[in-house]
């Protein structure tokens, strides 16, 4: 994730050049061929003369064409915080949003088909009680959500979700919940997923200090 960023390329020359937009950019994601540039944030336009707007929090950029940023259809009407990609789903955010920009329910947790080039909400129940989600990765068919709300979707699971992108149903964590806020996510290639937050514990596991291993 990148804090109060323009949305800066470093070439292999070690030189920077600007892909600038109008705001912050908090995250960022290449599909797996380098093709495409997805980020995520606060803006709304780009940055070298305004002339493309409706980008709406979400935009994405096709690095073989060169700029400039396309729109990903109406975008949302507040902060994305956090984005996961895979092949196979495409590309998840969450964040503050609760509508997209055509006012469509997003409760926090949507989904963009590389496809259909249409996004899902995937909190379908009630929104997140007791705080935003905050971050998300992929491994596999399984989302994994962090952030500081203790109930998602309706059902009672604190700071750190899964939702199986097959069935279409979260749940808590098998292996026992975190017992405060996650901040990041990272899906490691043998199926561990690493969780960074406010924890010091979850599940059996006790004295974590900020960071625990999930698998």
């Amino acid at each position: 994730q990148m804090g109060a960023s323009r949305c800066m390329f470093r070439y292999p020359d070690h030189s920077w050049g600007g892909l600038s937009v109008n705001g912050t950019v908090r995250a960022m994601k290449f599909t797996d061929d380098s093709r495409k540039l997805y980020i995520a944030g606060d803006f709304t336009a780009d940055q070298f003369d305004g002339s493309i707007t409706g980008l709406n929090r979400v935009a994405v950029m096709d690095l073989v064409q060169g700029y400039p940023y396309t729109g990903m259809g109406t975008g949302f009407n507040n902060g994305v915080y956090d984005m996961a990609y895979s092949p196979k789903w495409g590309v998840v955010v969450v964040g503050a949003f609760t509508l997209s920009g055509g006012g469509a329910a997003m409760r926090g947790v949507a989904r963009w088909d590389e496809t259909t080039l249409t996004w899902t909400n995937l909190v379908t129940g009630a929104a997140p009680v007791g705080g935003i989600p905050q971050c998300c990765t992929i491994y596999g068919d399984m989302l994994y959500v962090g952030g500081l709300f203790t109930q998602i979707n309706g059902q009672a699971i604190a700071y750190m979700a899964q939702y199986d992108l097959n069935a279409g149903t979260w749940s808590v964590l098998s292996g026992g919940q975190p017992n405060a806020p996650i901040y990041s996510l990272w899906a490691g290639e043998d199926g561990g997923i690493i969780a960074g937050g406010d924890l010091t514990a979850a599940g059996s596991a006790t004295s974590m200090g900020g960071v625990g291993r999930y698998y």
